[in-house]
């Protein structure tokens, strides 16, 4: 278990994760609450597409080779 977590970008891509799938379920929970203002929807909608985003750049750069 030691050696897992030196591997520090394991740890950071795994926490990335957690966070990403994180904010999106709050993203949805927020998104069926009508009761809730539009603009921390918006702000939630921002962070999972800059996530998405961050995260779909290393993946295409590896799908084109």
């Amino acid at each position: 278990m030691n050696k897992f977590f030196s591997n520090r970008r394991l740890v950071i891509v795994i926490v990335c994760l957690i966070v990403s799938f994180g904010l999106m379920s709050v993203s949805v929970a927020i998104r069926n609450k009508r009761s809730t203002p539009p603009l921390i929807q918006q702000f939630g909608n921002d962070v999972v597409g800059l996530v998405n985003r961050v995260v779909a750049w290393p993946v295409n750069g590896v799908k084109a080779q």
